[in-house]
């Protein structure tokens, strides 16, 4: 798009590129050449990306709302094209998928976006928040075909996402702790007939992006248990910031839900005390992860927050019966 000028949004120019974000969607979830799909999908979506950051000059113009919607429409169209291609490209294209979304998601200068109205909020964060699950859901259907250095980007991206309650962004905060938790998760993928790799290599692939995500996301949730800790014996007879405890209550259930296998969880001599030599209880535990948070956990036992009570309670319950206590 290049430099654009003061009042790029109030010129005729405007229009024209909405109109044609709109028959590039068209053209191309119509076509039936997945070689073709293969060869154009770098192209557009370095122009959606480009498109989407108008966000940030130009708030009122719909142009970066029409070419959020579009990217999501074409994404997954375009990456399975890549795939069954065996496109040299692709490699590239996630790199470059993985800059733009921290681009729209992290840009420092989100300053320059206008006051808005509650219900305009919502409206944007909801847009933000598509894109989260988005990028975390074309992660978990890649395969092979993403490059360790990107996957280790996209998980920065999401993390650094998870503390945006604090910037009055609580929806996309849980939207990228939903996401990394699905990451972290030891369910087996839902694999495409339409896939180029065998079951096992999607399998492996998935292991490999568990043990990626799974030690930072632990690491983000004992902070989160820590800050809400000091929080609430600092506060008196202060409530606590509400965005703080409805984020630890979403992380406390998250932690709950939780089913990860222990083969990516830190090893237990990363553990502390007692609790690491219990770690590795039963065969095959799904719910080791909540032993590498059980001190963290036990600094929650004294708030005053009723809400968490009973959070904290089921979570202990839970550790009860991996270490068959109960």
């Amino acid at each position: 798009l290049g430099e654009l000028p003061p009042n790029w949004s109030e010129s005729s120019s405007v229009p024209l590129a909405e109109a044609t974000v709109e028959v590039i969607v068209s053209i191309y979830t119509n076509s039936t050449s997945t070689s073709i799909q293969a060869l154009v999908f770098p192209h557009i979506l370095q122009v959606f990306g480009a498109a989407m950051m108008t966000k940030f000059c130009s708030y009122q113009s719909s142009l970066w709302k029409l070419s959020v919607r579009a990217l999501l429409d074409v994404l997954f169209i375009g990456l399975s094209a890549l795939n069954k291609e065996k496109s040299t490209t692709v490699v590239h294209v996630w790199r470059n998928l993985a800059h733009i979304s921290e681009d729209f998601l992290l840009l420092q200068t989100r300053s320059q976006v206008p006051n808005l109205s509650a219900e305009q909020s919502q409206v944007d964060e909801r847009l933000d928040v598509e894109v989260v699950e988005a990028l975390g859901r074309s992660l978990v259907e890649a395969g092979q075909d993403v490059p360790p250095d990107v996957i280790g980007r996209v998980i920065g991206v999401l993390l650094e996402s998870t503390k945006l309650s604090c910037s009055s962004r609580e929806m996309v905060a849980a939207a990228s702790f939903r996401t990394l938790f699905a990451l972290c998760s030891s369910a087996p993928p839902n694999i495409s007939e339409n896939r180029a790799e065998s079951r096992s290599e999607l399998q492996n692939f998935r292991k490999l992006l568990a043990s990626e995500t799974a030690p930072p996301v632990l690491q983000r949730c004992g902070q989160v248990i820590s800050e809400f800790v000091h929080e609430d014996r600092q506060s008196g007879l202060c409530p606590v910031a509400r965005w703080r405890l409805n984020e630890l209550s979403l992380v406390l259930e998250l932690l709950s839900r939780a089913e990860i296998d222990e083969s990516v969880l830190p090893s237990t001599s990363k553990t502390n005390g007692r609790v690491g030599s219990l770690v590795s209880v039963g065969p095959f535990c799904q719910k080791r992860h909540l032993l590498v948070l059980f001190p963290l956990l036990c600094d929650l036992i004294t708030t005053r927050q009723e809400s968490i009570k009973g959070l904290l309670k089921g979570l202990l319950h839970s550790i009860a019966a991996t270490l068959y206590l109960e």
